[in-house]
Order: structure tokens, then sequence, then C-alpha cells
């Protein structure tokens, strides 16, 4: 059986941003989720899950209304980009927002591995680099800036998936486009 490969970057922090990919560097659906004070990391990595799975869902309706490709669900093959966490004594992060951060991206990495394997979808790579290893130490202004040039994406087009309800509000748009961005390095980065 071949596979269709969709490349899943996922930015975790108490708003996770989500995007989903075509090996053409398509971009096939982005959201985000927000997690509530109260909420432990491994219920809010299932809100997490839940949305993924409603993206795929975009994702395959999109390949179909847009090339006309119909994807059977049991022919895609899950590539992964979670952003890990790090301390680093340079940093501007707290150590206390950094262990924050680890939870929640560990909560979701591990569901949504369980997930994956529990499902029997295919997962080709599953990787989870730190920001430095996947954007580099750019900043992060300066990084959206090339992503949205990358992608050919203006103001309109994030006021467009807004309108459509695809986006809550501007916010989300940070973590978005990180996801977008780890997306792309793995649809781009060649393993050793």
């Amino acid at each position: 059986m071949s596979w269709f490969d969709i490349f899943l970057g996922i930015d975790p922090g108490s708003t996770t941003g989500i995007a989903l990919m075509a090996p053409t560097k398509q971009l096939l659906a982005v959201g985000a989720v927000h997690m509530r004070e109260t909420m432990p990391p491994h219920v809010f990595a299932e809100r997490v899950l839940e949305r993924i799975g409603g993206l795929v869902d975009e994702a395959r309706a999109a390949l179909l209304n847009q090339h006309n490709m119909l994807v059977p669900e049991g022919a895609i093959r899950m590539n992964v980009a979670i952003e890990s966490q790090y301390y680093s004594k340079y940093g501007k992060t707290p150590p206390k927002d950094v262990v924050v951060l680890a939870k929640i991206a560990a909560a979701i990495q591990g569901a949504l591995w369980f997930s994956l394997r529990s499902a029997k979808i295919p997962i080709g790579r599953f990787e989870t680099p730190t920001a430095s290893i996947w954007k580099g130490n750019v900043g992060k202004t300066p990084h959206h800036k090339r992503l949205l040039t990358h992608l050919r994406w203006t103001p309109q087009t994030e006021n467009s998936a807004m309108r459509e309800g695809v986006v809550n509000g501007r916010g989300q748009w940070v973590d978005i486009r990180d996801a977008v961005g780890l997306a792309l390095w793995l649809l781009t980065e060649r393993r050793a």
C-alpha cells in the first residue's frame, strides 16, 4: 500500500498551535486549542488530540475539494514534529514556565504517540526538536516574516481564516505560525 504523508506541526503551550501540511508544502489545515488554567496537562492533551482529528478530516476534505484527490482514512501516514522545551540560564523564560511547557509538551507527545499506535495509523517520523533546532537562533518576529513570505501569506489570509471560524482571535496566529514552521521544518529537514 502506498501512503499519503501528512506533516503535523505542534507548538505546545497554554495555547497550542496545530498545522497539517502536504508533501507539496501546501498547508491543509490549521487550528489552536486554549488550555484552561486549572486543566491538568493530560486532559488538555486529549483536547488537542480531538482537534487534530478534526483537522485531519479538514485536510482530507481540502485535498478532495482542491485537487480532486481522495485520501482514504487508512492511507494516511503521520509525520509529527512537536516542539520540546529546554532551560537555559541565559534565556528569558523562567524555569517554572519551562517546566509547565515541558509537562504540556510531554503530555501531548505521549497521548499522540499512543493514539496513533492504538489506531494503527502509520508513523513516518516523530520528532521533538527544540526551537533552536528547528528555527535556529532567529527571533520569533523575523522567523514569522520569513515563514509568511515562504507561504505567500498576507494579512488577508489570516483575516479570512478568522472570518471562517478556523482561528479564534489574532493571538492564536503566533502559535499557529510556529506550528506551520515545525511542519515545514519536518518536511524539508533531512535526517542524517
